[in-house]
This record gives structure tokens, sequence and C-alpha cells, in this order.
């Protein structure tokens, strides 16, 4: 069987065979909200993945960004179908995938910040409630796209100090014709502005930046995660790049909203192995 989990970013996939013996690959990552099918197909096509043996690619379980609808979900379902020629494909959100990574069979609320950010409600099996991200354009809170757009629009708009608008452009040699064409021609623009987390990380301690990103933290659990206080629980686990870079910052701003960070993965996947192991 196939294991596949991934964002807009990358995506991570496990080839699992009648022994249990896996075998990993990592591709660029698909989005159907994003691609068009063909171009999906072309990345599956491109890998090495074809090489592996038609009976382990029978079976997929897809957990990605951007499948939370069902047109989109066929989409992926159809990718597979033509680039491996599964004939079993189940497509989940990248959401669930965080939950049964960080909870197993347990309940609890399961959240991601990664390039981009989600957060539901988990009863153990599925996500029973859910409020929507709504993606880069309209949600995303908290996210690498998020923090990113929140740094590039301020230094754009002159709102940070010189130095630091001049050390952004010193390290990134771009200018802000570059910027304007990747954020509003070129696809992914919430990969490219996420692109830019590492400048905000390695200055975390300097005001402005420690600032912006404990605003963006408090954004998310403000407009997302206090949602979930009908169901009596103050702890929360993430998965996501964002959430294990600053978990620092991310463990203040949930006690300020009275939770308590529970666990940090930068990645479900290999507890989701185990999960499909056990639940064969």
């Amino acid at each position: 069987m196939i294991i596949a989990e991934g964002g807009s970013t990358k995506l991570d996939i496990v080839i699992v065979d009648e022994q249990n013996e896996e075998r990993r690959y990592s591709l660029p990552g698909i989005n159907p909200f994003y691609q068009s099918t063909d171009e999906m197909v072309s990345t599956l096509k491109e890998s090495q993945i074809r090489g592996e043996r038609e009976d382990a690619l029978k079976k997929v379980y897809y957990y990605g960004a951007g499948c939370a609808f069902e047109e989109q979900s066929n989409a992926i379902k159809e990718c597979f179908k033509q680039a491996f020629h599964s004939e079993y494909v189940e497509v989940e959100s990248d959401l669930l995938a965080a939950a049964r990574g960080l909870f197993g069979d347990e309940k609890g609320i399961a959240a991601i910040l990664g390039t981009g950010s989600n957060s539901g409600y988990y009863d153990g099996e599925k996500i029973v409630d859910n409020v929507s991200s709504l993606g880069f354009m309209l949600g995303d809170e908290g996210s690498g796209g998020y923090l990113g757009k929140r740094l590039i629009s301020d230094i754009l708009k002159g709102l940070t100090d010189k130095d630091l608008a001049e050390e952004f452009f010193r390290e990134y040699q771009t200018s802000k014709e570059e910027i304007m064409e990747n954020v509003y021609k070129k696809p992914f623009p919430n990969r490219y502005l996420a692109g830019f987390v590492p400048f905000i990380a390695k200055r975390i301690e300097s005001a402005y930046i420690n600032t912006l990103v404990m605003n963006s933290f408090r954004e998310f659990f403000k407009r997302n995660v206090a949602h979930y206080d009908i169901y009596n629980t103050k702890q929360i686990s993430f998965v996501g790049g964002v959430a294990q870079q600053f978990k620092r910052e991310l463990s203040l701003v949930a006690s300020q909203y009275g939770y308590k960070l529970k666990d940090v993965q930068k990645s479900p996947l290999e507890n989701l192995i185990n999960y499909h192991k056990s639940h064969k």
C-alpha cells in the first residue's frame, strides 16, 4: 500500500509491501486548488515510484492539503489512478493525518502550522468539528505563508525599521517587482511566502519579529481554536514545521488563551505508518 502525506510544499510517500517493509520517497507538493490534474499526474509520474511493483501501488491512503471538498478529492484519486493504476484510493485531509498522527485512537484538538494552517476536534476516529482554514487568501492564520505575508507587507509598506528591510533585500537579492510577480502571477504564493520563515526564525529575539510571530499565533487561537471550548478540553497538539520552529512562542500564546501545549511534531508520517499497519 501507499501512504502519502503532504501539503503544498512537499509530499512524503511510503510504500509498505506485504512483508511490512518500507520504502520512502519525497516529492514536490501537490494541491488540487493550485494545480490541474495533469500537472499533479506529471509530478507523480516523474518520480521513482513508477519503478515499484504494481501490487504495491494498488491501495493508496492519501492525506493532503486542499482535499476537504469532493471535487478536489476526486482530482487526487484520478491522479493516482492515472499515474500508478491504483485500484483503491482513499483521500483524506491533512488535518485527519495530523489527528491520527498526534492522537491515534484518542480524542483531542489537533492543529497544523506549516505552509498553511488548520485545526479540528478529533473524536478518536474522525474530525467531528472544524473551523475552516479558508486557505491562504482568507485564512491560514499563524502559518508560514501568513508569517511571510505579514513580513513582506510590512517591509514593502515601510513599517519595519530600515536595517531589517535592508537585511532582507540583501539576503534574498530580490526586489518589490519580483516579490509582486511571485505573489500575484506565479503558482503557490503561499509556498513562496513561507520561504521567508527562516529569515523570521533567525531574528526571533528582535522585538518586531517576536511581536509578528506572537500576534500571528494569537490570531490563530482567537479565530480558530477558541471555537472548540465547547468540548471542555484545554489541551492541544500540533504538527508542522512552523509549530516546531516556534514551539516556545506557540506555548506562550497557548497559555495566554488557557491551553496547554501537549505535543508538537514536525510531521505525523511516522505515527501514520503505525496507524495504518495496526488498522489493516
